[in-house]
């Protein structure tokens, strides 16, 4: 409580009472609402992806509660048997998996690092962004059907360019995370292996991960639906792309979640211009030739090809829903 008193003193002093008071409140004092899994949608997508971006066009109105990264076992307590990026098995009923994810779905996890990004006060629906469920979203959609569930892809490389700009460090122990966990090779990954503890460089390191969290998904989901947002589509012809997007989500669309397309998102990097358009190749200029084709070579690995390939756009053929209507 004095820590809270101290920030709004500090608020005041600065002449930001207004502002930062409302951002407190619906941060830290909102009012908590048990939240029916059937007004909630998931939002997924690699790190660097436009997941936030594309979250706060969703909730350009802010009619939801914005539940930002709970599958982050180091900061999220009942999750902290969770291994990072866990894998759960499709049919798995362990309560340690179930409890604390149902606690997170209807709404009942309060949380200084989850909570930072909501701005309502009170909400009966949430919209939850994740870039480390890939690989339990399939089991999540099992337990709760009825949800929603959006995967936000953007070419790799660029992902990877992103990630460069901003000084991210990869190394052996991001792909460990997939190695260690014997039910995902079992299930996924066995044929995989030898050539994953093969690459050495950062940038086939990264490669790997994006391709092994995002080829898990998809093919769970190939009899089950999931809404495919591409990146580069929504940069092009959002005007074309949002509509499906709402109707999907079973919300009307209103024009004027156009309004935020070109505004920067919390998490964007505040030194390069929002111009999705404008930003939208600059990976063909960052990365070389040779890095390139070891990202599209694992691509092609992992059967990726009908995607992306070495081209800044996704292979036009790429669908964008799977499983049936």
């Amino acid at each position: 409580m004095k820590r809270s008193l101290d920030l709004l003193l500090g608020y005041a002093r600065a002449g930001q009472l207004g502002t930062r008071l409302r951002k407190f409140a619906t941060r830290h004092l909102y009012i908590p609402a048990s939240i029916d899994p059937d007004d909630t949608i998931i939002l997924a997508g690699s790190s660097r992806s436009g997941t936030t971006w594309l979250s706060e066009l969703i909730n350009f109105d802010n009619r939801y509660r914005f539940i930002f990264e709970p599958i982050q076992p180091e900061v999220v307590p009942i999750l902290s048997h969770f291994r990072p990026k866990q894998y759960i098995r499709p049919g798995e009923t362990d309560p340690h998996f179930l409890q604390p994810i149902d606690v997170i779905i209807r709404g009942r996890l309060r949380n200084r690092s989850v909570d930072k990004h909501n701005m309502r006060l009170y909400a009966r629906r949430a919209l939850i962004k994740m870039i480390r469920g890939h690989l339990l979203l399939y089991w999540l959609h099992e337990q709760y059907p009825s949800i929603p569930k959006v995967l936000i892809l953007r070419h790799p490389c660029a992902v990877l360019a992103s990630r460069r700009r901003l000084g991210w460090q990869w190394g052996n122990e991001e792909i460990d995370i997939f190695l260690d966990q014997e039910d995902l090779i079992e299930d996924h990954l066995l044929p995989y292996v030898d050539k994953i503890r093969s690459v050495d460089s950062e940038i086939e390191q990264q490669m790997m991960s994006w391709c092994i969290e995002n080829f898990v998904l998809l093919k769970q989901f190939r009899d089950a639906r999931l809404h495919v947002v591409f990146y580069e589509h929504l940069c092009v012809d959002p005007s074309n792309v949002l509509p499906s997007l709402f109707d999907f989500v079973g919300r009307p669309f209103d024009d004027r979640v156009m309004r935020k397309v070109t505004q920067a998102s919390a998490t964007s990097n505040k030194d390069r211009v929002h111009d999705p358009k404008q930003n939208l190749f600059s990976w063909t200029r960052e990365l070389d030739d040779s890095e390139i084709q070891k990202c599209v070579d694992i691509l092609y690995l992992f059967g990726l090809e009908w995607l992306y390939d070495d081209r800044p756009n996704p292979v036009p053929t790429s669908s964008l829903e799977f499983g049936p209507v």
